[in-house]
Order: structure tokens, then sequence, then C-alpha cells
């Protein structure tokens, strides 16, 4: 009978382990059902039989080993015991091998900070220079002298001809020795006597164009032409010297007078073009005057 209690409450202790470790689903209370074990009795209530011994039988306490499970009140009906569910037995993870660390980058190098400049003073910017505009600058005042003319009538003339951009300053007149012929001559005797036997043989010799100067520079000269041209007074006296006789050229001057323009203007290309066309280019720069312009 004692082997029979120990294995129904080891068989109880199994099945309540059983079910603590498996536990139920979550969220679900399980009752254990009362076990049928009928009208028990303790060995220590009954009564001893007639004829037995008299000695106490040993109780399942004493039989029981010393780590005995505790004592069950089978008469009593069990408790309903809520499970919790345990947690589920966690499995370790295998182990695994560890990568190999991969190699840090090296840092990036950071950049030297520099010191900052010390403030300096404020500096104003400078004030904008005034746009002054360039002046148109007129063309300079020139003046020239145009001419001469033989005459004033003809210089008068030519004075109200001028272009425009010239304008008259002055009309001038000036005195000149003008050549007007040239003379071949037999120079001057010592006397009146001499003269008149050097122009016999002149004749003579078929040089009928002659004259004695009475008197003045040329007193007892003898003249063999007056020739307006150089050229032609040359040739004659050429003529005289082959026939043996000393001749000379001499030139016959009277004063006379002639005229010129005094121009003034600015000194522009179209005055220049105008003053060439001026008398074939006679024109010729001067000094202004001061009152000129």
């Amino acid at each position: 009978m004692r082997w029979a209690i120990g294995i129904l409450l080891v068989s109880n202790l199994t099945v309540f382990l059983w079910l603590a470790l498996a536990g139920p689903e979550p969220g679900t209370v399980q009752t254990l059902p009362q076990p049928d074990v009928g009208n028990l009795k303790l060995l220590s209530e009954r009564e001893p039989a007639s004829g037995t011994s008299s000695r106490p039988v040993d109780t399942p306490s004493e039989l029981a080993p010393q780590h005995q499970a505790p004592k069950l009140d089978v008469a009593k009906p069990l408790p309903r015991v809520e499970l919790k569910s345990s947690p589920k037995p966690t499995t370790r993870p295998v182990a695994q091998a560890e990568p190999e660390p991969e190699p840090e980058p090296e840092p990036e190098p950071q950049p030297e900070l520099e010191s900052e400049p010390e403030p300096k003073a404020a500096v104003e910017p400078p004030k904008p220079m005034p746009v002054v505009e360039p002046k148109q600058t007129e063309p300079a005042t020139l003046c020239w002298e145009l001419g001469s003319y033989p005459d004033r009538p003809e210089a008068v003339r030519a004075a109200a001809e001028l272009p425009a951009g010239l304008s008259l300053l002055d009309l001038v007149e000036s005195k000149i020795e003008k050549v007007t012929g040239y003379y071949v001559l037999v120079p001057a005797a010592p006397d009146r006597t001499t003269a008149r036997a050097t122009e016999a043989r002149l004749k003579n010799q078929g040089i009928r164009d002659t004259w004695v100067f009475p008197s003045g520079e040329l007193e007892n000269a003898i003249s063999l032409g007056l020739f307006s041209r150089r050229a032609n007074a040359e040739r004659h006296a050429t003529r005289v010297r082959k026939l043996g006789f000393q001749v000379e050229l001499r030139e016959k001057a009277r004063a006379t007078s002639i005229y010129r323009l005094r121009l003034t203007g600015p000194d522009t290309q179209g005055n220049a073009l105008s003053l060439e066309q001026l008398d074939a280019g006679k024109a010729r720069q001067i000094d202004c005057p001061r009152n000129a312009g």
C-alpha cells in the first residue's frame, strides 16, 4: 500500500512538471482533475488486527527518503492553479565565424585653421572722380600769303573769289626791280671818239643796229640791240664775238609794283586743298599778325 501511494505521488508530480514545462497555449487556463483514490486512510488511523504484533508500523515518512515530496491531503480537493505560460526556452544561437573587421578609413585631414587676422581700421573707399568730358578742340588758325599779282585789279579780283573757309587779312603792295629786257653791249670807250670809231668798224662787218650812249651809267657804250628774251640776246652776242669784238649782256630793269594777298583760316584739310588750287600753289604759310582771327 505504501508503494501504491508513492507511485501515485510520483505520477502526479511527473504530470505536474510536464504540464508546467510544456505550458498551455497563451491566454488559456487549465485545471487538473481531482484524483480518484477512493476512501483512503492513513496506516496510523487503522486499528491493529487481532493476533498481530502491537509494534507500530513505520510511517511512510520514515520509509521515504530524506528528500521526499510533501504530503498531500487527498481528502480535500486540489485548488485550481492558474498556470502562467512560461517563456519558451531560448535557443542559443550557433556561434558563427566572426567576419574579419574592415579596415577603418583613415581620417580625413582637417584643414588647418588660420588665425583670424586682426581687424584693420575701416578705410573709406575713394570718392569717384568727377567725369570731365573732353572739350572739343577747335582747329588752329593759320595764315598764308598768296601771290604775287602784277597789278592791283588782278589781286582784287582774286580776293573776291576766295573759297569758303578763307578770309582776306590784307592786300600788300611791294616795289621790286623788274627786268624788262636784255642789252647786247660793247663796253663803254674811254671817250666819244673811240666809241665812234668802234661803231664804224661794226657797220663795216654788217652790224647795222648800233647806238652810242651819250650819257648816264652807260655813257660811250655801244648798244647792239635790246632783247626781251635772254636766249635771243646771248645768241646775238655770240655772233658779234666771232667778228672780233668784245661784247657783254646787261639786264634792263625798272622799278614796278607787285601785289600779294594775306589770308587766314582754320587749319583744315579743305582749306589746304583750296590753297593748292589757287594760283598753282603760290600760297605760302606765314606768321599770323596779333590781330588775326
